[in-house]
């Protein structure tokens, strides 16, 4: 089997991470795999995971007779509309969570559904809720197919800073801080301040908070992620919107626990009082800060939620998820057709699409 991965560029996020877990598994089992860029925005060779032997990179620009694929797959809405790019028998959609929130744009709103409309596409989903809200009129049935942890690699992390002064709890809030909905500043501002509580912040994107009470470690290499992980008692995720949420489960199998809002797909692994506490999604900062203090004063809770915690994240390896991967796509493969699959609900509306987008950025940049 051919499979060719569309991402829009080589950008570090937990999307890829996923999309190259996934390209590794194909190829470990034999099969042919390629990751494709749409944009030139960063270089085609990846430096920040390392890919298994025989999984090739390219632009999707870079001309060459290039082999008719059995599968494209892809994670991104916008992806779709550029399929053509890309010769394939089946395209797949994996649906990483709901795009919409992040735009707010009712003629964007109008494309993305489109996605999960056409009949030309497959479908994999990330959580539950897709398939009970994006995907609940799609045209074929969708599969779910659940990220999952580098469970040994955290695990076995040694943490990377020493234990907070004076024994108190050391919180990791993690994300971009330009990017609104994950609410990085309004997290450290809920949570900073309380007494023996130590607030840490990294971030892929190397923008440090402008909230200077929380220790900020800017881009922290990959290769170190375990370990600084390791190095907090839990993770506050006060998110607007998520996906699957990738950093907690990470910080689970280090041996953390959460603070986390009810963000799409939250449940299918944390546990409200079990493994983690989840406030509200709205307006979750008096109640965070009232569970943060709750955890600083209750050790004996905050060990039962750390190892309970660990033993989430052991139950979704990404084993798991590579054997779920696998079998979706060979299955999907093999009833494709055998010419280049069409998606003719794509092709209508592409430049009503772009024209829209267009809107949008001049509508973000003020022109």
């Amino acid at each position: 089997m051919r499979v060719t991965f569309l991402l829009h560029s080589n950008i570090r996020a937990g999307s890829s991470l996923v999309m190259f877990r996934g390209a590794n598994a194909l190829a470990r089992a034999g099969h042919s795999v390629e990751i494709v860029f749409e944009e030139r925005l960063f270089r085609k060779e990846i430096d920040f995971f390392q890919l298994a032997q025989g999984v090739t990179t390219r632009f999707v620009d870079e001309a060459a007779p290039w082999p008719l694929s059995d599968i494209v797959i892809f994670a991104w809405w916008q992806t779709a509309y550029n399929l053509h790019r890309v010769r394939a028998r089946a395209a797949v959609f994996y649906l990483l969570g709901d795009a919409k929130p992040l735009y707010g744009s009712p003629a964007l709103d109008l494309h993305i559904d489109l996605t999960y409309r056409e009949p030309g596409l497959r479908y994999l989903h990330v959580n539950t809720d897709n398939a009970r809200e994006e995907l609940a009129e799609a045209p074929h049935p969708s599969i779910l197919v659940q990220a999952g942890v580098d469970y040994a690699r955290f695990a076995s992390a040694t943490p990377l800073l020493p234990p907070p002064p004076g024994g108190g709890l050391r919180v990791l809030v993690e994300g971009p801080p330009n990017a609104p909905h994950k609410r990085v500043e309004e997290s450290i501002a809920a949570l900073a301040g309380l007494p023996g509580v130590e607030i840490v912040h990294c971030s892929a994107s190397g923008i440090a908070p402008a909230d200077t009470r929380a220790r900020a470690m800017s881009d922290v290499p990959e290769r170190d992620l375990p370990g600084l992980f390791a190095s907090c008692d839990l993770i506050a995720k006060l998110s607007k919107h998520e996906t699957f949420a990738l950093p907690v489960l990470e910080c689970f199998a280090a041996g953390a626990t959460a603070i986390t809002t009810a963000f799409q797909g939250h449940a299918d692994y944390i546990r409200h009082e079990e493994n983690a506490i989840v406030v509200p999604l709205d307006d979750p900062w008096a109640e965070a800060r009232a569970a943060l203090l709750r955890l600083r004063d209750d050790r004996a809770l905050l060990a039962r939620l750390r190892q309970e915690a660990k033993r989430t994240a052991a139950s979704l390896d990404w084993e798991r998820f590579n054997q779920h991967f696998l079998r979706a796509l060979e299955n999907i493969a093999a009833s494709a057709g055998d010419g280049q699959v069409r998606t003719p609900l794509l092709d209508r509306y592409a430049a009503s699409m772009r024209a829209a987008v267009h809107l949008w950025v001049l509508g973000q940049t003020g022109k």
